[in-house]
């Protein structure tokens, strides 16, 4: 009688197992990477409409008193209170000292704007002229994004309607 030298295998190689396991990394990779990029723009988009809803209060206030503040808080412009905090939890306007013109203003708000996870504010205003108060007649308010928008910048301008 002839008997088979030949056992029969069952289960898997390491090699096949390895493979699975390399497959299963690169596409876990790959939905991490989206689910993270929507998540920053999520943010980015509630802070534009933050700055947005901002600058909406900006433009009533100035109505109201041909002017723009130099300095503000939300219950000033009569801003909902969530309106000057950014989508990570700071919970911050850095208001900046009155400049003499709007070039000026625009350069110290891209200045001011940085990246919101190092705890500083992720939004930046700056009135104008240079010595203004509550008689400002132009202003400019800015505030980081994570990714890069149309223009190829990592933040957004809004400049004071009375201005344009």
């Amino acid at each position: 009688m002839l008997t088979s030298l030949k056992q029969v295998k069952k289960g898997f190689t390491i090699i096949e197992l390895l493979i699975v396991i390399a497959i299963i990394v690169i596409l876990a990779g790959l939905v991490l990477t989206n689910i993270q990029g929507a998540q920053a723009q999520a943010r980015d988009s509630a802070r534009i409409q933050n700055i947005g809803s901002i600058r909406t209060q900006l433009e009533v206030y100035h109505n109201d008193n041909n002017a723009y503040p130099q300095t503000f808080t939300a219950s000033d412009i009569n801003a909902e209170e969530d309106a000057l905090e950014d989508p990570r939890g700071s919970d911050s306007i850095e208001i900046l000292a009155a400049v003499a013109d709007e070039a000026a203003a625009e350069t110290a708000v891209t200045g001011a704007v940085t990246d919101d996870t190092d705890g500083t504010a992720a939004y930046a205003y700056a009135a104008y002229p240079t010595g203004c108060t509550n008689d400002c007649t132009g202003y400019v308010l800015g505030t980081y994004t994570e990714q890069a928008q149309d223009d190829g910048n990592n933040y957004v301008i809004e400049i004071g309607l009375a201005n344009e």
